[in-house]
């Protein structure tokens, strides 16, 4: 889909490709780089906000997790909840 994406406004890139081939490719390399940067962000976004729904949905049947007795979850859980607010979510 990213890919498809790129060859569909291609008209807003193309301008940095240079023209011949022994040209310098410093801008389109700065360009896609840019990209690669504000993806990873958002991916990171992304996992930061998934892993905080997963926690309070967790967190909301700790109780039963309790009572049936699985410390194994917990202890993790706990650990999660600790990087998440260090993380600032």
């Amino acid at each position: 889909m990213c890919a498809e994406l790129f060859i569909d406004k291609k008209e807003l890139w193309q301008h940095l490709v240079p023209p011949h081939e022994n040209d310098s490719t410093e801008l389109v390399r700065e360009f896609f780089s840019s990209v690669a940067a504000l993806m990873s962000a958002q991916l990171r976004s992304l996992v930061i906000n998934s892993l905080a729904d997963l926690l309070s949905f967790i967190q909301i049947h700790q109780v039963c997790l309790s009572v049936c007795h699985a410390p194994v979850l917990i202890g993790p859980i706990a650990g999660l909840a600790r990087c998440l607010s260090d993380t600032g979510s």
